[in-house]
């Protein structure tokens, strides 16, 4: 049996024919706001390679005489102390962590309330759902104060634990994977459970995997 071949040319004419006007525009404006968000990070690197004599004496936009990495090195150095115990690969971690971290568990207990509060039916279910409508409400600059105290008063300020003490649990996220699992059918949990599944099996082998478009 032969196959008939496209060849390479009339693909890409084929799809040049597709891409409207409006699909034109479209696609420049997000490449005009994906080079706005990287020129500050090229501007700060490109700075970054002069020396103070020469951010002092020449004018911003001056090319350096050299490619110097002195200043990363003198920074590197600088932030480093060995009574602390700080580093620059130490923050670096630590970054890495709360960012990641915070992200994880955020989305995993988001997941299990939103779960619960979706297919389960308790007294209790609708102001939980409202509760977390009212969170997302309130600014995050108005609730960093209080999450702060908290966190000292417990000491997990300089912990691990720091980034699952400020997790989000009631907010977006929550309001996210509701809507999620609330469109997933209760057939699938009810097969499951016939088949001996637990409310754990149930949840992270059965609904979390359909939701996991919404979950990344």
């Amino acid at each position: 049996m032969k196959t008939h071949v496209i060849p390479l040319r009339q693909r890409v004419k084929a799809r040049v024919k597709k891409i409207t006007p409006v699909r034109a525009v479209v696609f420049l404006i997000f490449i005009a706001y994906a080079i706005m968000l990287l020129v500050p990070y090229l501007f700060a690197f490109y700075v970054s390679l002069k020396t103070r004599l020469e951010y002092n004496s020449t004018l911003i936009l001056a090319p350096p005489q050299s490619f110097n990495l002195q200043n990363y090195i003198d920074a590197w150095t600088a932030l480093a102390s060995e009574e602390s115990g700080t580093s620059v690969p130490v923050m670096l971690l630590n970054s890495i962590w709360y960012a990641g971290g915070t992200a994880f568990f955020s989305v995993l207990f988001s997941s299990m309330g939103a779960y619960v509060v979706a297919k389960y039916n308790f007294r209790g279910r609708g102001f939980v759902y409202a509760f977390a409508i009212v969170t997302m409400m309130v600014p995050v600059m108005g609730s960093l104060p209080s999450q702060l105290r908290y966190v000292r008063a417990i000491g997990s300020l300089n912990s691990p634990l720091y980034a699952i003490t400020m997790c989000q649990l009631l907010g977006t996220i929550f309001i996210v994977m509701h809507s999620a699992f609330k469109s997933i059918s209760w057939e699938y949990a009810e097969a499951a459970f016939i088949d001996g599944a637990g409310p754990f099996s149930v949840f992270f082998r059965i609904m979390l995997p359909q939701a996991s478009s919404v979950l990344v």
